[in-house]
């Protein structure tokens, strides 16, 4: 038979007293066009051809639709290609006529062409149609990806750490006109100056927006924490330094000591620059000698700080020097 870019074979049986028995071969299906002609306007570029194999098996009027969905050849979403992609996808109900308002991905397996796998499931509702769009709810796990390749796919470069072998949970959830994107990352060997550091961090991307409720980078046995947002053409954020062990950050020349800040930071999305970024907070750092506190203020692209010295051994800084503050 033909639907319309669609081609399918069938063979089985139908036991009008009974039970189908049937095997459906649908080959060619461009995901392009099946989004196109269901008038689907999909928030990211999808493209892909696969073939299906579909068993149609249950009763007369609750009939059960297993498909298996295979991509032949690479399949983009955004500017991520899968090389692979297998799918097993149901649709069933316990009316005939409500078959097609539910359709679900038991499972999903896709590699990467930059390696790592992905895995997922979730459930399509149509039933909202034609009044409403369909609904999304969808579950993913990423692992074993390069994060400093998938960075440079999206174009950031010169990044101050090296990201590693990243993992990810993702959840995709709501209308498709609206859908709201939650991802957990983890990057357990972040690396600085040859240090170390296990980062993990929580970004939303909802209402064309991002936001990151929560991120988070050991250092040492202290911690960085932060969250911010960014809009159309602004962005800003918060970090928190608690604990941190200087001698940690493997920085030439520092003395022993650990560092407690917060800084509140904001600036614009384009031609971004020390002159244009706003900063602003407070510090303390407790030294082993004394302790140094202040505020601190980023203003036209140069650092102002106050600083209280409170019994600062300056014999800490260079061996020549003696004294206290």
């Amino acid at each position: 038979g033909r639907y319309e870019n669609l081609d399918a074979t069938a063979s089985g049986t139908v036991d009008w007293q009974g039970d189908y028995n049937l095997t459906a071969q649908v080959d060619d299906i461009d995901l392009e066009e099946v989004l196109e002609q269901s008038e689907v306007d999909s928030p990211i570029a999808l493209s892909g051809v696969f073939d299906s194999t579909v068993a149609i098996t249950g009763p007369m009027l609750r009939p059960r639709l297993a498909a298996d969905v295979i991509a032949t050849g690479p399949v983009t979403v955004d500017r991520i290609v899968l090389s692979e992609v297998d799918a097993d996808v149901v649709l069933e109900s316990e009316r005939l006529v409500d078959l097609l308002d539910t359709i679900t991905i038991t499972q999903i397996t896709a590699t990467p062409e930059l390696g790592g796998q992905v895995t997922g499931s979730g459930i399509l509702n149509l039933a909202t149609l034609p009044d409403g769009p369909p609904e999304l709810d969808f579950t993913a796990q990423a692992t074993n990806v390069s994060g400093d390749a998938i960075a440079a796919l999206y174009d950031v470069e010169q990044l101050p750490v090296t990201l590693g072998i990243v993992g990810a949970t993702a959840t995709i959830a709501g209308p498709l006109t609206t859908l709201e994107t939650r991802i957990n990352a983890q990057a357990p060997t972040l690396t600085y100056a040859g240090q170390v550091y296990p980062a993990n961090a929580t970004a939303v991307f909802a209402d064309g927006g991002l936001s990151i409720p929560q991120a988070l980078v050991q250092v040492g046995t202290g911690t960085l924490t932060g969250e911010g947002q960014v809009e159309a053409d602004s962005w800003q954020a918060n970090i928190v330094a608690s604990n941190i062990d200087l001698q940690a950050l493997g920085l030439a020349q520092t003395p022993p000591g650990n560092l407690d800040a917060n800084i509140a930071l904001a600036g614009p999305v384009q031609d971004a620059s020390l002159t244009n970024l706003f900063a602003m907070g407070d510090y303390s750092l407790q030294l082993a000698e004394g302790a140094v506190q202040g505020d601190v203020e980023l203003v036209n692209g140069g650092w102002q700080t106050d600083v209280t010295l409170n019994a600062v051994g300056l014999s800490q800084f260079a061996s020549q020097l003696g004294g206290d503050t």
